[in-house]
């Protein structure tokens, strides 16, 4: 588990509390293993005395108590004595003591043993052994024999068993004893007999059960701990190793125990090792770091450290943990690339104290290259704008406090006097050894592109809104002027020339909402970088008039005059004609929108050194020097307020600059102020004299319009849209022409194939087919291999028209239909097949 773990996860022990752990638990076992030893070697010393004075005076009461009746009274008064005193220390002594005759039998029992065995002892006496004690055993010499061994007999003649030997008593319950038996003891009656003694063993074997457990649980946590754990005595053996240990020298813990230290560690390691260890074993702590190889070759970088065990004065052993740090070492190696790799600045700086440290990189950040590492806080606070220096010590205050975890700010600096970047500092506290919060580490990355690029984008966004605010506008508009015509004449008899009016604004609305769907599809093209082209070599002089024309009635109906003041009539370029009548007609508009009654707009085109130049001018509003640096992009209007009801859509400009760039061309505008009026300049290279001069190879496009075409007058209509359809057809129909109508593309190759119309208008969204494998299974039948296809579609992106190329049809045709292109392509002014 690497450090950054540990910090996330508090619950788990780091390295260094497993080791206090372990060293806590030594000691603990330590104290109750020599407290328990101590009570053991009194208890037996007791006991033995005990057992001696007991044998001795026993066996010289029975000596004399068969002379009793020779003796003086004085002498049977002592013996008297002697006996009562004997029973008193038998009864109140804790140990059993039983007394049994040569037969085996028993011919006494003291209160102790009475207790532990649950009998009483009157009723006892004369019982077998096996009675007694409740397992099978003829006799107490076959006791002394089954399981002493030979060195369990003491030079005082008792024999020890089994401390784990079990008793039974009265009741059946069992109990741990350890048994002392004397032979050829002469008994009571006079007459040889053995003496056994009950110890009740149960808290001492709980207590070496509870020493055991001890010693598990050091093993447990020894194991645990990453670190080798070992414990050598004053000859540098080994006491005690833990699994680390043993897995770091691939050996088993009983291979390793009672070695020498030099006969398990490398030389090299032994000769840094060994004069610490004695420095260890005179009772001083040591610790130190070194490198040595694994039994791979590998390095392995360790942090060891020498603990004495020191009892009385007197040193024990010496505990050695050495901690493996290799992993950590690659892990700072890691962060210090890492850190280098990404660039950001390290910090550090000592809560406690002014002292603050900068790694080099973090100075050079700050514009500082050549500042020392080590500084003061206030240092570097002076560098941070005065605007952001107040939260900053706000939000470092709380982080000091806990109030939070950690630290991401985002400032400004000044670099130099006049040169304020933007910057991230991240940063935690740090604990010191006794656990305080002491230190804020952390780093500091550059971020003025990224601020910059959010400032775009919220610009973007607030474009964005502007543009939907406008599109709901210019939609609103029509479809309500739409909506109270057709109110108007489905509730109102209306004379012909009322309905005629209604008519005409239902015509003029519709081709509103078309434009601004045109707007919208090249609003997408222009993001996706799709605008195409397609060039031909045509009369600019011919366009210009063509978009004067197209609105001079909308300039006559605001009272603006529009005029030419500069025409050269001779005047080619090789361009794509309805993009360039686009542009030009854009400017036109513009120039009208936003001229009072009464003003002017003028036109011009000249061509100068190869270059095609047209101009709009205008007397009207004008442009601020905002308004000029924001004209030609997306969604920008100088005054929506200003353009009423013709607001648009803030594209038109956009959509120039971009068409003339695709050109190799420039769009500029001028104004020299608000109310000044303003003019609009499109520049395009490649302008020649003449329609033949310099006209370069392959770039003469041919038409791809038949010049004869054969009288259509049968249509097959193929939409599932049951209201489009039947206005359509009643469109065609009022135009003489005769229309089959169709709901399924499979219905509609059925009536082609029966009635053999004279052209097939098909959708390309239909329910069973699409209008796609319309057009292709047309084309594969010998029989309507040759009909002229139109796809009617709502799909009008330059990839859609290259569908409807692919799968045969001669026109693509969007909808809103425009019943006039519709008209002249029925009238045969359409594309071969291809």
């Amino acid at each position: 588990m690497t450090d950054s773990e540990q910090d996330e996860n508090p619950s788990t022990p780091t390295t260094a509390e497993r080791v206090q752990q372990l060293e806590q638990a030594l000691q603990f076992t330590r104290d109750a293993f020599r407290a328990t030893q101590q009570e053991l070697v009194e208890s037996r010393r007791q006991l033995v005395e005990s057992r001696q004075q007991l044998h001795s005076a026993i066996g010289e009461l029975n000596r004399v108590r068969g002379e009793r009746d020779t003796l003086p009274s004085d002498l049977q008064q002592t013996l008297q004595e002697l006996q009562e005193k004997t029973d008193f220390i038998l009864a109140a002594t804790g140990e059993g003591i039983c007394e049994f005759d040569s037969d085996s039998r028993l011919t006494f029992m003291n209160a102790a043993a009475a207790r532990m065995l649950g009998r009483e002892a009157n009723e006892a006496v004369g019982k077998t052994v096996s009675e007694i004690f409740g397992f099978e055993c003829r006799s107490v010499t076959e006791l002394n024999a089954g399981d002493c061994a030979a060195a369990d007999v003491s030079k005082e003649g008792f024999a020890r068993r089994n401390p784990r030997d079990t008793l039974v008593r009265a009741d059946g319950t069992s109990f741990p004893v350890e048994l002392v038996i004397s032979l050829e003891y002469p008994s009571r009656s006079g007459q040889t007999g053995s003496i056994v003694v009950i110890r009740d063993t149960t808290e001492t074997i709980r207590t070496h059960q509870e020493i055991e457990r001890q010693q598990q649980r050091i093993r447990l946590i020894a194991d645990s701990v990453p670190a080798l754990v070992s414990y050598v005595g004053p000859d540098m053996r080994y006491r005690f190793v833990n699994k680390r240990y043993c897995e770091y020298f691939n050996l088993k813990r009983e291979e390793i125990v009672g070695k020498h230290v030099r006969e398990l560690v490398t030389l090299g390691a032994f000769d840094q090792a060994a004069p610490r260890i004695r420095r260890a074993l005179a009772g001083e702590t040591v610790h130190y770091e070194l490198i040595v190889p694994r039994h791979d070759g590998t390095p392995f970088f360790a942090s060891v450290t020498y603990t004495p065990e020191i009892v009385e004065n007197t040193v024990l052993g010496v505990v050695a943990i050495v901690v493996d740090m290799t992993a950590l070492k690659e892990a700072e190696n890691r962060y210090e690339r890492a850190a280098a790799g990404t660039g950001d600045g390290i910090f550090d700086w000592d809560i406690e104290s002014p002292q603050f440290y900068g790694s080099p990189r973090f100075w050079l950040k700050l514009g500082q290259p050549d500042h020392d590492p080590m500084a003061t806080l206030d240092e570097y606070f002076q560098g941070v704008h005065p605007e952001d220096l107040d939260n900053y010590r706000i939000q470092l205050q709380k982080l000091i406090a806990g109030e939070i975890e950690s630290l991401e700010f985002e400032h400004r600096y000044f670099v130099t006097d006049n040169v304020c970047e933007w910057f991230l500092t991240r940063g935690r506290i740090g604990l010191d050894s006794t656990q305080r919060r002491r230190f804020f580490s952390g780093s500091i990355r550059k971020i003025s592109d990224r601020k910059q690029l959010e400032i775009q984008l919220r610009e973007e966004l607030r474009k964005r809104d502007i543009f939907l605010a406008m599109l709901s506008h210019e939609l609103r508009n029509p479809v309500n002027a739409l909506m109270l015509a057709a109110q108007l004449g489905l509730t109102v008899n209306l004379s012909v020339t009322e309905m005629s009016e209604c008519m005409e604004t239902i015509d003029s609305q519709a081709r509103l909402l078309r434009r601004l769907l045109d707007d919208l599809l090249d609003l997408s093209r222009l993001n996706y970088n799709k605008l195409n082209l397609r060039k031909s070599r045509f009369n600019v002089c011919r366009v210009v008039q063509d978009a004067i024309s197209a609105l001079q009635a909308k300039a006559e109906s605001k009272s603006v005059a529009l005029k030419v003041t500069a025409m050269n009539e001779g005047l080619f370029v090789d361009a794509d004609r309805d993009r360039i009548m686009q542009c030009i007609l854009n400017l036109i508009t513009n120039a009208i929108k936003y001229t009072s009654a009464g003003g002017n707009v003028e036109v011009s085109l000249e061509a100068d050194e190869g270059k095609l130049e047209i101009s709009v001018a205008d007397d009207g509003i004008g442009m601020s020097e905002q308004t000029l640096a924001t004209a030609f992009e997306m969604f920008s209007q100088a005054n929506p307020l200003a353009a009423g009801s013709e607001g648009g859509l803030g594209l038109g400009l956009a959509l120039v600059s971009t068409i003339c760039q695709l050109h190799g061309g420039t769009v500029t505008a001028e104004s020299e102020g608000l109310g000044r009026g303003s003019t609009l300049r499109i520049t395009l290279p490649g302008v020649v004299a003449s329609f033949d001069d310099q006209m370069p190879s392959g770039s003469m496009v041919e038409s791809t319009y038949s010049p004869i075409r054969p009288q259509i007058r049968r249509i097959l209509l193929i939409d599932d849209l049951p209201t489009g359809r039947a206005m359509l057809a009643r469109c065609l129909t009022a135009n003489g022409f005769e229309v089959m109508e169709a709901e399924t593309g499979e219905n509609g190759i059925e009536l082609a194939r029966k009635n053999r119309p004279d052209v097939v208008i098909a959708d390309i969204g239909l329910p069973d087919i699409s209008g796609f494998d319309v057009a292709r299974r047309l084309r594969q039948h010998p029989e309507t291999r040759h009909l002229p296809l139109f796809a009617l579609t709502g799909y009008g992106q330059e990839s859609d028209l290259l569908k409807s190329k692919g799968a045969g049809f001669n026109l693509h045709l969007t909808k809103p239909v425009d019943l006039s292109a519709m008209l002249l392509a029925l009238a045969g002014e359409y594309p071969d097949a291809p």
